[in-house]
């Protein structure tokens, strides 16, 4: 048998006592390893910055023939867990000298800046088995990226990282859109700069930066790419299963009050049907964010005689978190009548409060009810070419013509009533004239093109205005004037009788229906 030199069996000995195997040597007590396993362990694992790379050397005593050195790498997260080791190179067995004590060496130079990685070596052997290295663990240098700040109310996105100015020159910020090329969107030489806010984002697309550090002699080293995206689909699921076109299903803010932050109407041809839910956001082992549903009560509204293809819904306004007794309304037409009929409900009681107004007769109209309410908690409802208004106390405070007949929806934010016209492709806004709580009249601004098809509106706490366009299967957002800022893609579906929603407790989420009953949702 082969004997180790003093110093590797006294090595190898130690590495024994540690748990590790090591080689024979006369001096060792062979009871703590009888079978005189081979020994593989780093004998050095450094970042060379002339090369911008880690050197890694190694050696093996055994006379086990290796058929290949795998060298693994993983990116420590913390000091109790490490990412899953992947394999970064190998190295043939047969290409090192088949002698008992060899060694071995690789150079990584695919490196994170600013990350402490961790490498092992492990030895396969010809007839089965392996052995591995105890972990090394190499700091390499550059900016850590730590991050990113959205801002949805500017389109913008910070991305942040941890600045190492030993040895850098500049650090570069390189953004890729969906799947196009890297560009570089931001450069400075001052190596303490820690941020910076990327102000020309492109449309949803999903947006991955990294940050390169450049030191002397040229070498440049990139960041762990993090990636931003305005609103991405995390949900989807069908709520109801409608097979009858002129079942509808539509969506509202619930009351963050009390705990039901979301309200899906079922309208069908014998029974209209109330489903309130809570949303919570979670995340996955993966780190992406997930949607936890809850059913919080679900009961039949009674509003019996009208049409479902008339229903209209509007749930207590995101703005106005002050009254413990918030109230949903729901209206439509009764065809035995020809009138319009309105009812409002308390939550979570489901408690009918209101019936009204008696005298809005519309005979033979097409069209829907829409309702929606104000931060004021007025109520606006709008059908055929007339907009009415009414008071917190169902009291009418006011009506006015529109400009065409037949609204898909309607939505008032601040003074600014938006109203959408699908058979135009466009939507229009009105600035509300009261005096004394009383509507005077509606100062209609330009048409704005929004889309093909826009069928329904909604906002979130920013103010910002949502429309659903049925034709194309998008969302867009709307800026303060009308024009569009972003454009939401939808999966694919039939969204022309499709509504839209911004749940109340807090996480904005954003909520599309189709015509299948089923509900995609968004995270900002």
């Amino acid at each position: 048998m082969k004997l180790c030199s003093p110093f590797y069996g006294f090595l190898s000995l130690f590495m024994v006592v540690l748990g590790a195997s090591g080689c024979y040597h006369p001096q060792r007590d062979l009871a703590l390893d009888p079978r005189n396993n081979p020994l593989v362990h780093i004998l050095e694992a450094r970042y060379d910055p002339a090369l911008g790379a880690v050197r890694i050397r190694w050696e093996h005593i055994g006379d086990r023939p290796v058929e290949t050195f795998r060298i693994l790498r993983s990116k420590r997260l913390d000091a109790n867990f490490s990412d899953p080791f992947r394999s970064i190179g190998l190295v043939d067995g047969n290409q090192i000298s088949p002698s008992y004590i060899t060694l071995g060496s690789f150079q990584d130079a695919d490196l994170l800046s600013g990350e402490p990685l961790q490498y092992r070596v492990v030895a396969d052997y010809v007839e089965g088995g392996s052995s591995q290295t105890i972990l090394s663990e190499v700091s390499i240098p550059g900016a850590q990226i730590r991050g990113v700040n959205r801002d949805p109310s500017n389109l913008a996105v910070q991305v942040l990282w941890r600045p190492s100015g030993e040895g850098v020159q500049a650090y570069e910020v390189l953004r890729r859109v969906g799947d196009g090329q890297d560009e570089v969107v931001f450069r400075t030489e001052d190596p303490q700069v820690d941020s910076f806010w990327d102000r020309s984002v492109v449309g949803n697309e999903r947006h991955t930066y990294r940050v390169r550090s450049t030191f002397g002699g040229g070498v440049k080293l990139d960041s762990t790419p993090v990636i931003a995206q305005f609103y991405s689909q995390i949900y989807h699921r069908e709520i109801e299963t409608f097979s009858d076109p002129r079942e509808r299903m539509l969506l509202a803010s619930g009351s963050s009050l009390i705990g039901g932050s979301f309200l899906a109407l079922l309208g069908r041809v014998n029974q209209t049907s109330l489903i309130q839910f809570r949303f919570q956001i979670g995340v996955t082992f993966g780190g992406s964010p997930r949607v936890l549903r809850s059913l919080i009560a679900a009961a039949f509204v009674p509003i019996d005689g009208v049409l479902p293809a008339s229903l209209g819904l509007a749930g207590p306004s995101l703005f106005n978190t002050s009254s413990f007794t918030p109230e949903f309304f729901v209206g439509g037409i009764s065809p035995a009548t020809g009138k319009v009929v309105v009812q409002g409900f308390t939550l979570p009681q489901l408690q009918r409060v209101w019936t009204g107004p008696p005298d809005w007769q519309v005979g033979a109209v097409e069209g829907k009810v829409v309702l929606t309410v104000d931060a004021s908690n007025r109520l606006w409802a709008a059908v055929g070419n007339e907009i009415r208004v009414f008071s917190e106390n169902h009291v009418q405070v006011g009506k006015v013509g529109l400009n065409q007949a037949n609204p898909a929806d309607l939505l008032v934010v601040g003074d600014r009533v938006w109203v959408a016209w699908p058979e135009h492709g466009m939507v229009e806004q009105g600035i509300a004239q009261f005096s004394g709580g009383i509507l005077l009249d509606l100062l209609w601004q330009d048409p704005v093109p929004v889309g093909t098809r826009p069928v329904a509106l909604t906002q979130n706490r920013l103010g910002q205005v949502f429309a659903l366009d049925g034709a194309e299967q998008a969302v867009r957002l709307l800026d303060s004037e009308g024009s569009v800022v972003l454009r939401i893609q939808l999966p694919n579906g039939n969204y022309e009788v499709g509504d839209l929603a911004i749940e109340a407790s807090g996480g904005n989420l954003l909520h599309v229906s189709d015509s299948s009953g089923r509900v995609v949702t968004f995270s900002p």
